[in-house]
């Protein structure tokens, strides 16, 4: 039970509140204007800073059989989690993938790269997150051959399969052949169709030679390497390449690394790899690209298909073909914002997308708190400041000068209505004492006056 004491304690600050809200009230009435100019400058800078990403966008993601959508599927998986929808858009491959998001066809703002896939005019139009994964060039050829080839002369006898024409394949392929002197487009040989027409080719033996650039854990990669009627190319010299292309790097499958039991491979084989890099539309929301990195981040260290990489290496930015995002760049000298360590996705990127904004707004706020529920008082004397000035310009006036009847009669009817708009005006709880000073100093005043006027 409450008793009376308490009943009249929370009585009493009904009370305060409900002339709290009635003075923010007639404030906002009497400075609408400037606060809708403050709401519509307010709104500007929240729209300028984007705090909130879209919650729905598309990937692209190649061929349904290969790596990147095996990757893209992971990724989606991970966004759903942090409560946006992630599309897989097929492509024939990775130039298509990047014309997907030039064009933002299918809304695609995402695309999966092979690294050198673009010229510099191509990848200016977008901003790289970094790459993800070892893509090597793997050469396949036919065991049955006449002649097995040992080099990229070799191949450029043969029928040779190099994926489609919009994939990033039969491009590496082209450059590498030209650091040999041999001009691939002078090769009638050369096969360009889809990654799973040159495949079954290849199996059927309408082809000789089977090059795909792909991860280790590509399902066509995965089949030819336990296949007993393929042979993997080991290419010479592999460490020159990487001094030559700034995308490539040497790599080597050592002895028996890809199944003991069966002894495969029998002997180290040496191969160049390129990476597969995450490019993005330049106007992506930071937030996306950020979890983006942070999916990459925590999917490449949860991954058994760690072949060729070590777990942590990605993402990385290794592939200077496509500029980095700022986001990215962020990412990699500072890692990730602390809020998304701690709050959801959604929550975390409005913090760090509006901390400057929120702390102002803390700035500004915490000094009108300090009032502590007194602006009722505040705009009551606001109110009554006038009245004060005229009773203190009336006082210093009968002070200075000694005016006549008639003027003496004239300051009493002002004094008289003053007194009548201090009591007409409603006092507010706690501004008591200040409405009856009020009243006595016009009391006061007007008694002077009566004793001029019976002076006079």
């Amino acid at each position: 039970m409450l008793n009376d004491n308490q009943m009249n304690t929370f009585a009493y600050l009904r009370l305060i509140i409900k002339e709290e809200l009635l003075a923010v009230r007639e404030l906002l009435i009497e400075q609408r204007w400037l606060i809708i100019l403050l709401v519509v400058l307010l709104g500007a800078l929240i729209y300028y800073l984007n705090p909130f990403p879209p919650r729905s966008i598309a990937i692209a993601a190649g061929d349904q059989n290969g790596a990147y959508w095996k990757t893209a599927e992971n990724f989606s998986r991970y966004f759903k989690d942090n409560g946006v929808d992630l599309e897989l858009v097929e492509a024939s491959g990775s130039i298509e993938n990047a014309e997907l998001l030039a064009k933002n066809d299918q809304n695609v703002r995402i695309a999966f790269l092979q690294g050198g896939s673009l010229d510099p005019k191509e990848s200016s139009r977008f901003y790289s997150l970094g790459s993800i994964a070892h893509e090597p060039l793997w050469i396949f050829y036919r065991k049955n051959l006449p002649k097995h080839p040992s080099s990229f002369e070799d191949l450029s006898h043969l029928r040779v399969g190099v994926g489609p024409k919009l994939g990033g394949t039969q491009r590496l392929f082209h450059e590498v052949l030209q650091l040999n002197g041999i001009d691939s487009t002078k090769l009638p040989n050369l096969v360009l169709s889809s990654y799973p027409e040159n495949l079954q080719a290849f199996l059927d033996g309408k082809l000789d030679a089977l090059v795909k650039v792909a991860a280790y854990h590509d399902q066509a990669v995965q089949s030819l390497l336990r296949d007993s009627n393929t042979q993997l190319l080991s290419i010479p010299d592999a460490s020159a390449y990487q001094k030559n292309l700034p995308y490539l790097t040497a790599q080597t499958i050592p002895i028996n690394a890809i199944d003991i039991e069966k002894q495969l491979p029998s002997k180290p084989v040496s191969l160049i790899s390129t990476t597969s890099t995450i490019i993005v539309d330049k106007t992506l929301h930071p937030d996306l690209q950020m979890l983006l990195l942070v999916a990459s981040r925590d999917l490449q260290r949860s991954s058994p298909f760690l072949f060729f990489s070590k777990r942590g290496e990605f993402p990385a930015y290794v592939d200077p073909t496509v500029e980095a995002s700022p986001t990215a760049l962020h990412y990699y000298d500072y890692g990730v914002p602390p809020g998304m360590r701690y709050l959801p996705f959604w929550l975390a990127g409005f913090i760090n997308r509006m901390w400057v904004l929120i702390l102002s707004i803390i700035a500004f706020t915490y000094p009108l708190a300090k009032l502590n529920f007194k602006l009722r008082e505040i705009r009551y004397q606001i109110k009554h400041r006038r009245l004060y000035e005229e009773l203190l310009g009336t006082e210093l006036f009968l002070c200075e000068k000694s005016p006549p009847a008639s003027e003496l009669n004239r300051i009493a009817d002002r004094l008289r209505n003053l007194n009548r708009e201090a009591i007409n005006v409603r006092v507010p709880v706690g501004s008591e004492a200040e409405y009856f000073a009020l009243l006595q100093a016009i009391e006061l005043l007007r008694s002077k006056v009566r004793e001029r006027l019976e002076a006079a």
